[in-house]
């Protein structure tokens, strides 16, 4: 089997992961209107040789409020607004993986590759909107400080907002698993924060 390469994409490899990110949301019935964030969106592709296999984006600060912020009713909205139009805050606007390939823990590396790709340029938060025993999960699983900020309703789906501060997630990484937090660093366009890597 090919090894798996996951990396930031630009133009024919970018729509190859557009595509495999829309096809996957309306194979699972989510709602899909993500084409209208692609200029102010960075790209991430898994690919198993030619074939995209997976896709995460980020939505960071331009003409469109992500759904994050449109799309939920925030408790306190004019703190991620603020942070989205100084470029701090990006949505995790989606991430997926084809079917087949689910068990490769190819969504982990696709999250490791926009962690450092995030922190490299400055931005301190992240917004999603998850299902909650997915965001428990990788608060549980990977070390992740998501906290609900927001009412559960997304496009009538029984979904809350979240925001994680970056800092925050690498000092728990560092704290809790050592080893992780080396595998999630390593190679970071920042200097890691805290302490040396192990």
């Amino acid at each position: 089997m090919t090894d798996i390469q996951v990396r930031l994409v630009e133009g024919a490899e970018r729509e190859a992961a557009l595509a495999v990110e829309e096809k996957i949301f309306r194979e699972e019935n989510y709602p899909y209107d993500y084409r209208q964030f692609d200029d102010q969106s960075r790209v991430f592709g898994a690919f198993d040789g030619d074939i995209c296999i997976g896709a995460l984006r980020m939505i960071g600060a331009g003409r469109h409020l992500p759904p994050f912020i449109t799309d939920c009713q925030l408790w306190h909205p004019e703190v991620p607004m603020a942070l989205f139009h100084t470029g701090q805050l990006e949505e995790l606007g989606t991430v997926v993986v084809v079917e087949a390939s689910r068990s490769a823990n190819i969504a982990l590396e696709l999250y490791r590759a926009a962690f450092q790709t995030s922190r490299g340029l400055g931005v301190t938060h992240w917004g999603i909107v998850m299902e909650a025993e997915r965001t428990e999960f990788l608060n549980t699983a990977i070390h992740t400080t998501f906290e609900q900020c927001g009412d559960i309703g997304f496009h009538d789906w029984a979904i809350p907002p979240y925001i994680m501060d970056l800092l925050e997630f690498e000092k728990n990484m560092h704290d809790c698993d050592p080893a992780f937090y080396a595998w999630a660093t390593e190679g970071m366009i920042s200097a890691p924060v805290y302490g040396e890597v192990l």
